[in-house]
Order: structure tokens, then C-alpha cells, then sequence
């Protein structure tokens, strides 16, 4: 009787392994993310093709690279983005209107050095939204901003290396980067194949001062 009592305990044990196994693989990528404790640290974490709607408050973990793309997501919340993030993957999704990624200008000048501190991400992929507009605050290594219906562009020029702002028809090539301190540019299918001008550049000739 104690052998099959035994038995029994090891069946019940095993079971239970199994339906946490079952369980886990319904849980969505975003819900096991969670279930990790606040602390962890992550190089990478995907949670593409998720069915997220929203965008997650994922405020309370540390991720260097995060993939969001292929969601439904059609706004940024700034203050929900993982601590310490560098790599940021938000293609493939459905935002909108004027994407802004700025600080609030209410904020005196010394809270607003601050914050900008606080902006590590330095690669940014938001192609394949409907973007129109675009102004973004703090310096980014690398801008991927292909596919979408841009016509307007304003940077923080700082360290930019790469951007592709190619299949965006209504853009014009005035822009309000400098081409010339990026080392790639991709531009393919923008409104015209003229040379890309910076905006002040644009306007300096008929500057009665210069």
C-alpha cells in the first residue's frame, strides 16, 4: 500500500509539471515577461507578433533591445519604456498622426538635462506605421523611419550614423538634418531624387547677412 501511496505522489507530481508546462505555452510572450521578477535584466527581449494593443508598461524591468514590431500598437507611452533600453523595434505596427518623442517644453532647463540623460535609446525602427510628422529631442545612433507617409522630419542631430527614410513619398528633400554629417543614408522613392538639403542650408543664400 505504501509503495502504490508513492506512486501515486510521483503521478500527481508529474501531472502537475505537465499542466504547468500546457499552461505556460498559452501564456502570450507578454504575460510571461511578466511573471519574471521586477528585477531581471535582459539583453533581448521579443515580444513581436504578440497581439499587443497597447503599449506595456514595462517600466520595472532593464532591456537593452526590445522587439515590438508586428503588434497593433498605435501610440508611445515614454515613462512605460524599459529602464536602460538601447535598441527599440516598433515596426510593423499603427502609429499615427505626429509621433513625438520630445520632453515637455514647460520643464525648466534643468530638469529637462535630466530627463534627456534618461533617453538611452540609440536604435530606433518605426517603419511600416503612418507616421506623418516625426520630431524627435535626443541623439539616436541609428533611425530606421522606411515605409510610412513622413513629410516631415526634425532630429536631434548628435551622433546619427544611419537613417533610412526611404518609400516616403510626400517627403521632401529638404530635411531638418544635416545629410552631410550622416555616414549612410538610404532615401529610395522619397518626393524627388534631388540632393538632400538641410533646412537652414536651404534658406542661408537668401539671408541678406551672409
Amino acid at each position: 500500500m505504501k509503495n502504490i501511496n508513492i506512486i501515486l505522489f510521483v503521478l500527481l507530481l508529474f501531472s502537475c509539471a505537465i499542466n504547468k508546462k500546457q499552461s505556460e505555452k498559452h501564456l502570450s510572450k507578454l504575460e510571461q515577461l511578466k511573471q519574471l521578477p521586477k528585477c531581471t535584466v535582459l539583453n533581448h527581449y521579443d515580444l513581436s507578433n504578440d497581439s499587443i494593443s497597447e503599449f506595456p508598461n514595462l517600466s520595472a524591468y532593464k532591456i537593452k533591445s526590445l522587439d515590438l514590431s508586428y503588434n497593433q500598437i498605435d501610440s508611445i507611452i515614454v515613462d512605460y519604456l524599459p529602464k536602460g533600453l538601447v535598441k527599440l523595434n516598433l515596426s510593423h505596427n499603427k502609429l499615427k498622426s505626429i509621433f513625438v518623442f520630445e520632453l515637455n517644453e514647460d520643464l525648466n532647463f534643468e530638469t529637462e538635462l535630466k530627463l534627456y540623460k534618461k533617453a538611452t535609446i540609440k536604435e530606433l525602427d518605426i517603419s511600416y506605421n503612418n507616421l506623418k510628422k516625426i520630431y524627435i529631442g535626443f541623439d539616436l545612433r541609428k533611425l530606421i523611419i522606411a515605409y510610412n507617409d513622413i513629410i516631415h522630419i526634425n532630429l536631434s542631430q548628435g551622433c546619427l550614423e544611419y537613417i533610412d527614410i526611404s518609400n516616403n513619398p510626400h517627403l521632401s528633400n529638404i530635411v531638418n538634418f544635416q545629410p552631410k554629417k550622416v555616414d549612410t543614408i538610404k532615401r529610395e522613392n522619397i518626393a524627388n531624387k534631388k540632393e538632400l538639403i538641410y533646412y537652414d542650408d536651404f534658406y542661408r543664400p537668401f539671408d541678406i547677412d551672409d
